[in-house]
Parts: C-alpha cells; structure tokens; sequence
C-alpha cells in the first residue's frame, strides 16, 4: 500500500488540514485518516 497513503497525507499537509481538520471536513473518524496515511487501511469506494 505504498502510494496512496504517502499522496494522501502529502495533499493534506499541503493543504494545511491537520488529521483532526481533515475528519471532521470529510465526516470521518481521526483514525481512519490516520490508518490511510500509515498504509494501514485504504478507504473504500463509497467513502472516496
């Protein structure tokens, strides 16, 4: 799960959104975005 994780937190630090800003923004839990960023989980369809 190399890409998508290292892009997502790229396109959220350039942005200046912090995991808390971003969860709340997308009506997500801080720990998804954490996951995504960590490789741990990607999100699904219905949530991109």
């Amino acid at each position: 799960m190399g890409k998508f994780n290292n892009i997502f937190k790229s396109l959220r630090q350039t942005h200046g959104y912090s995991q808390a800003d971003l969860s709340e923004a997308l009506d997500i839990s801080k720990s998804s975005i954490s996951m995504y960023e960590n490789g741990n989980r990607k999100p699904d369809y219905e949530t991109l």
